[in-house]
């Protein structure tokens, strides 16, 4: 499938300390484990982001750096966090909007090697990314993971030697 670039963040030039003007903002949502909701779900906590970016690459670019002082005063964690604030690379959209590819830089050591962080189930890092896209962007029924562009490379990260590259799905999602 040829991947048409029409929505592209590169993490480092993403300034997140300096709000946009008031008229330029959209909102965005990132999914989050808080001990205010209810358990196996994550919570949408939202995040300003400049109204001229693409919301999808927006909300993924604002859930890799981690919960901020005010989420995590109100008891919200993650385990994205300052260490992987650099690690995305690129969101893009296929040519229909449909399918989203996640490129990261390597995630070694950036992740706590816990049993659950990297896990499709809350609170895992795989349960952010997916609930933070399924559930706010109704149009995208496929997600591509990759680490600097290869996308087995990502999956072995994941799930270790022999775990087979995958376009994870919506329907795959809603099935957990």
């Amino acid at each position: 499938m040829a991947m048409v670039l029409s929505a592209c963040v590169d993490a480092p030039r993403v300034d997140a300390d300096a709000p946009p003007a008031d008229d330029a903002v959209q909102e965005v949502l990132t999914y989050r484990a808080c001990s205010f909701g209810n358990p196996g779900e994550l919570v949408p906590l939202p995040r300003s982001v400049p109204a001229d970016r693409d919301s999808v690459a927006a909300a993924i670019a604002e859930l890799v750096k981690g919960v901020n002082a005010d989420e995590a005063a109100r008891g919200c964690t993650s385990y994205f966090s300052e260490e992987t604030r650099n690690s995305l690379r690129a969101v893009r959209r296929s040519g229909g909007g449909d399918t989203v590819t996640v490129e990261f830089r390597s995630l070694m050591g950036l992740v706590p090697e816990v049993q659950g962080a990297r896990s499709f189930l809350p609170p895992g890092i795989m349960a952010e990314l997916t609930w933070t896209v399924f559930r706010q962007f109704t149009d995208v029924e496929a997600i591509r993971f990759s680490i600097d562009g290869d996308e087995q490379a990502f999956w072995r990260w994941l799930g270790g030697p022999g775990t087979p590259a995958q376009v994870y799905t919506r329907a795959d999602w809603e099935q957990i």
